[in-house]
């Protein structure tokens, strides 16, 4: 699951993702032929129907909308020392 989250967030956000699949717990159940990610095109039917898809597809979304972010601060200018200030009073 983990390795189908990650794919649909390089999907979702446009990164071109790569044809070698990483390493996962259930890597040799793709073999010997077959570790890659893109599948060469079959005439076999194709049993997804759209509703089941876009069902997927939401649930992924919900999943990753619920993952935690890290935090992060806004840049801001460092005020300048005080003791830099203070000399450039005193000239």
């Amino acid at each position: 699951m983990l390795l189908v989250v990650g794919v649909m967030r390089q999907v979702l956000l446009g990164i071109e993702v790569d044809d070698k699949m990483p390493q996962h717990e259930y890597y040799e159940y793709f073999g010997p032929d077959y570790y890659t990610l893109h599948v060469a095109p079959s005439y076999m039917e194709n049993k997804n129907s759209c509703p089941l898809l876009d069902d997927i597809r939401a649930k992924l979304l919900d999943y990753l909308s619920k993952l935690q972010h890290a935090l992060s601060i806004q840049f801001q200018k460092k005020p300048p020392d005080t003791s830099f200030t203070r000399l450039m009073k005193m000239k």
